[in-house]
């Protein structure tokens, strides 16, 4: 049987390889962790060991970065341009090319997924397109440009949480009914689910608390500091998550995704004269004090 499940330009497929009888598996097996993990990167290997690394094959098979970024435009943002009126066609080029450019889909950056990862990629995305409602529309357009990326942003993260409730279903469907360690896995999966259903999942609670933070940052003033209260505040937030299983491993992980964060940050405003002010520091420890 095969199932697949696609996300953020990538399609998982689940093959069953091959069955491990229970009577090959010890009953007594425990879930590692079962209280506080979350299961956010897609993988059991942290929940439950090797028990079921013989019994799934996973390939992904990526969706190029242009391919994406030609989608999102033409879903959100292209026909607001095609029927832009009281622009000269010269400003149309030109806001349509930032959009653009704002919307180039990073590939590096998802190397490795987590939901908070993509959570905080789409976010930043929607900063990008904020710099250009603020910076370069003007009048009625701003407000239209902003509405079409909260949309835009909205759905993204939407994508994130669905793309979890879908892995969740799929292996609660494969290990329902049962016995051992796969009744607690199915469980787990089970109330994950629900929690989704909810809206109170650890996905959609650390994504609010992720937006609160950037819906404080101000694309025409202070901006540099604004931005360093988000990756700090992004790291207390993770710091928070793993609680007791935060350590060095862990924080240099998220060192090097605020670093992949700012760099690609900085690749899209040194392509534009207008939003040079803009630049961020590179380095992971700010030079800016936080304390002005």
């Amino acid at each position: 049987m095969n199932n697949s499940v696609s996300f953020n330009y990538h399609t998982l497929n689940f093959k069953n390889v091959q069955r491990i009888p229970l009577n090959q598996t010890a009953l007594s097996v425990k879930i590692k962790n079962a209280s506080s993990i979350t299961l956010d990167k897609l993988t059991l290997s942290d929940v439950i060991g090797n028990v079921t690394t013989s019994n799934q094959r996973i390939k992904v098979t990526e969706v190029k970065g242009e391919e994406q970024q030609n989608s999102d435009y033409d879903q959100y943002f292209s026909s607001f341009f095609e029927n832009l009126e009281g622009v000269s066609e010269e400003e149309k080029n030109q806001l349509s090319g930032l959009v653009q450019a704002a919307l180039k889909y990073n590939g590096d950056y998802f190397s490795s997924w987590t939901s908070d990862k993509a959570s905080m990629y789409y976010l930043q995305t929607q900063e990008k397109l904020n710099l250009i409602a603020d910076n370069v529309a003007s009048g009625s357009i701003k407000d239209q440009l902003k509405a079409i990326t909260k949309q835009y942003t909205s759905d993204k993260l939407k994508q994130i949480v669905n793309a979890s409730l879908e892995t969740y279903q799929i292996i609660y469907d494969r290990f329902k009914g049962k016995g051992g360690p796969y009744s607690e896995i199915a469980n787990q999966m089970k109330n994950a689910i629900e929690k989704i259903q909810n809206g109170n999942h650890a996905d959609q609670v650390s994504q609010q608390q992720l937006s609160q933070l950037f819906s404080g940052l101000n694309t025409n003033s202070s901006f540099q500091i604004g931005y360093e209260k988000i990756m700090r505040g992004y790291k207390e937030i993770e710091k928070g998550k793993l609680g007791k299983y935060w350590n060095k491993f862990s924080e240099a992980d998220v060192d090097k995704t605020i670093n992949m964060l700012r760099e690609d940050w900085n690749d899209f405003v040194s392509q534009f004269q207008t939003f040079e002010p803009y630049r961020i520091s590179i380095d992971s420890q700010s030079r800016i004090d936080m304390k002005i």
